[in-house]
């Protein structure tokens, strides 16, 4: 993996010290669940929901449908962005939201929540 990293032309120092501070990242973020309060009362009436994810993120979406399905019984799928827009989109209608896992540049910021 380090190896990895280097032909990217990461710092290694840098990763790793990322890596060290991770558990303290997640604690202190799951320390604050207004947030995640928050979610939950939008989704609760919900039936289904659909949560798409773009690249690496695709993943963090499967996790996201997997936890929904296992704490609210909601019938929750998972898509990569790009599959989505080529089909799945026709299951759409104002009673499903949709939530987007985006990765952290400047690509996605014309995105509105709606």
């Amino acid at each position: 993996m380090l190896e990895f990293l280097q032909s990217r032309g990461k710092n290694i120092s840098e990763e790793l010290d990322n890596i060290k501070n991770l558990p303290d990242f997640v604690r202190n973020y799951l320390s604050d669940t207004t947030q995640m309060k928050n979610a939950a009362l939008k989704l609760k009436d919900f039936l289904n929901v659909v949560i798409l994810g773009t690249k690496y993120y695709y993943s963090v979406a499967k996790e996201g449908a997997l936890k929904i399905k296992e704490t609210s019984y909601i019938n929750t799928g998972a898509y990569p962005m790009g599959e989505f827009l080529h089909g799945h989109v026709a299951v759409l209608n104002r009673k499903i939201p949709v939530i987007a896992a985006l990765a952290p540049d400047n690509y996605y910021s014309q995105l509105r929540v709606i």
